[in-house]
């Protein structure tokens, strides 16, 4: 896959994020963030950090730099780098859909977000996630892969339980999916087949009637025997 010409560009996040900057500051954050984009380590070397920003005076670069982070590849906007991310694996994910399922899913630019009917697995699923959690986001690509690998754990590999899942903590506004050892979501348990098949019982009749016992609905009861042993005087009373 070639270097991407394009990253999403957050206009309101921008302008509340530079509303004190004048236009030159913009300008130079501007540059910035192309140079970081352009970067094949995410970062921008500190000599180019240092070419750029030293082209103006000290005072108007310096809140500039505020908004990036060193690491040992130089400097980098953490919003920018998980734009850049979640951009790179949605393209992937994408790319290894149509080549596997052959089916055309549109491009997620322009703010277009992910439509639950199109995850089809882990990857996107995730990218839907968190587009779509409250709080914050993941702070490291190592604590974000953590999760993914932890979801495909608690969920035995299975995407679609791992959907009920995620599309259960986002529906009840959750900041996670689970507590560690196990899923927020308990799937509903399903009847055994055992469970569903009605037990023969053996059917009991009464020893002195024959009446079957479990037929009570369709059959009396047998008599008390007071009331036999009176219709048995009656008929010996008869007889004599």
């Amino acid at each position: 896959m070639g270097k991407d010409p394009a990253f999403l560009f957050y206009y309101q996040e921008f302008m509340h994020g530079t509303r004190k900057f004048t236009a030159e500051q913009r300008g130079i954050y501007i540059e910035l963030i192309c140079e970081q984009a352009d970067s094949k380590t995410g970062s921008i070397k500190k000599e180019d950090m240092m070419l750029i920003c030293g082209r103006y005076e000290e005072e108007v670069s310096l809140s500039v730099k505020l908004k990036f982070v060193e690491d040992e590849n130089g400097f980098y906007n953490e919003k920018l780098r998980d734009i850049l991310y979640k951009r790179r694996e949605y393209c992937k994910s994408r790319s290894y859909n149509r080549s596997t399922r052959k089916t055309h899913v549109k491009h997620m630019g322009n703010g277009n977000r992910i439509k639950r009917e199109e995850i089809k697995d882990y990857s996107v699923l995730f990218l839907y996630w968190e587009e779509n959690k409250k709080g914050k986001q993941y702070k490291t690509e190592e604590s974000r892969n953590g999760m993914i690998e932890r979801l495909k754990k608690l969920t035995a590999g299975d995407i679609e339980h791992a959907k009920e899942a995620i599309f259960f903590a986002v529906d009840n506004e959750y900041q996670g999916f689970c507590n560690g050892a196990e899923l927020y979501y308990k799937r509903p348990k399903q009847k055994t087949e055992a469970s569903q098949v009605k037990r023969e019982i053996p059917t009991r009749t009464h020893r002195n009637t024959g009446i079957d016992m479990d037929d009570s609905k369709r059959h009396a009861a047998p008599p008390p025997k007071a009331f036999r042993d009176l219709a048995r005087k009656i008929g010996e009373t008869n007889e004599s």
